[in-house]
C-alpha cells in the first residue's frame, strides 16, 4: 500500500478533511462557551468549518499547493496544535 500514491489521488479530499478538523475545532473553541443554544453553535461549527475548509481547499488547488508539499514540518505542526487543543479541553473544569 503506497500512501503517497493514495494521497496523490485524493489529496484535495484529504486536505479538506484536515482543514475542516482545524477550522471546526477553532470555531468550537471560540463559540462553545459564549452561547446558550448549543444546537446553533453546532450548526455554526459545521457550516463555518465546511465553508473555510472548502475555501482553503479551492485556493490551494487553484495555486497548486498540497499539505504534502510542506513536508514533515506541517505534520509536526498539526500534531502540536492538536495536542495543545486536547490539553486545553482536559484542563477546563
Amino acid at each position: 500500500m503506497d500512501l503517497q500514491r493514495i494521497y496523490g489521488l485524493y489529496s484535495s479530499w484529504i486536505d479538506f478533511v484536515i482543514y475542516f478538523a482545524i477550522f471546526g475545532s477553532a470555531i468550537r473553541i471560540a463559540l462553545w462557551n459564549h452561547f446558550e443554544d448549543k444546537r446553533a453553535v453546532k450548526m455554526l461549527i459545521v457550516g463555518g468549518g465546511a465553508f473555510f475548509a472548502l475555501a482553503l481547499s479551492l485556493w490551494t488547488h487553484e495555486h497548486g499547493y498540497r499539505l504534502l508539499d510542506f513536508g514533515p514540518f506541517s505534520l509536526i505542526f498539526l500534531i502540536i496544535v492538536i495536542v495543545v487543543i486536547i490539553l486545553r479541553f482536559l484542563k477546563k473544569p
